[in-house]
């Protein structure tokens, strides 16, 4: 089994997403069985990014509402996708955060991930499913929606894979892995081929446009490898394989 997670820049047009369908009919090829999460469309002024859907509710702190609102694009990303993928002849279901086992404390715009209960995702992989989980979201114990903050679907992504007993993740983006500097903003900028669980961590924390910094600390915790890769050309960085000594 494989989590494949495909942020906004990677589904904002067709043709991105054409690519990413190209990546999972690769792993259905290769008998991967992929679970794929999926962050909302493009960014703004994209009509389903999270931020064009924030500016329809402002910034007031998290509530149920909300909640409701924002996590509105991730399962539209999520449908679509997963009936791309159905156009092209793969078995595919889009689920909700919830519906994916993610259970979260009552934090509305900023919850934690308590628990994640993947029955429904291994049952649909045992039957030649792929299941297409909206990111950044899940439900709390009483069935109310949740979003587990900014950049949540990387979380999600390294959540689904250590619950289903750490299977590779792969995440794709707009750049090709982990670089030293900004490469959209210095083109001298050098990628990583590898770095320890605990680098990616201190990377996001220091500010980095690496990974959800909520992510990376889960991944260190867990242990869950991981390589980030960009979309259209495969390579990336490997993030992982050390032993794990939480702090």
């Amino acid at each position: 089994m494989i989590v494949q997670k495909f942020g906004g820049s990677s589904l904002a047009t067709r043709e991105l997403r054409e690519i990413a369908i190209g990546r999972v009919l690769a792993a259905v090829g290769e008998r991967r069985d992929p679970v794929v999460v999926v962050s909302a469309l493009g960014r703004a002024p994209s009509p389903y990014s999270t931020d064009a859907l924030a500016a329809l509710v402002g910034s007031a702190p998290g509530s149920a509402n909300r909640d409701l609102v924002l996590a509105c694009g991730e399962l539209i990303s999520a449908g679509l996708f997963a009936e791309e993928l159905s156009a092209r002849g793969v078995r595919a279901i889009a689920l909700s955060g919830a519906q994916a086992g993610i259970l979260t404390d009552e934090a509305h715009g900023d919850a934690e991930i308590v628990a994640v209960r993947p029955v429904l995702l291994e049952r649909l992989v045992a039957e030649g499913v792929v299941p297409v989980v909206a990111g950044f979201q899940g439900s709390t114990g009483d069935g109310r929606l949740t979003t587990i903050g900014r950049g949540g679907s990387d979380l999600t992504a390294v959540a689904v894979a250590w619950s289903l007993g750490n299977v590779p993740l792969e995440i794709y983006t707009d750049v090709d892995g982990v670089y030293d500097a900004d490469p959209r903003e210095q083109p001298g900028a050098s990628a990583f081929e590898r770095l320890s669980l605990k680098q990616l961590r201190d990377l996001a924390r220091s500010g980095a446009r690496v990974m959800q910094e909520r992510a990376a600390e889960f991944a260190y915790r867990t242990g869950t490898s991981l390589r980030i890769i960009g979309l259209r050309s495969g390579l990336g960085t490997h993030v992982g394989g050390e032993n794990v000594n939480p702090d």
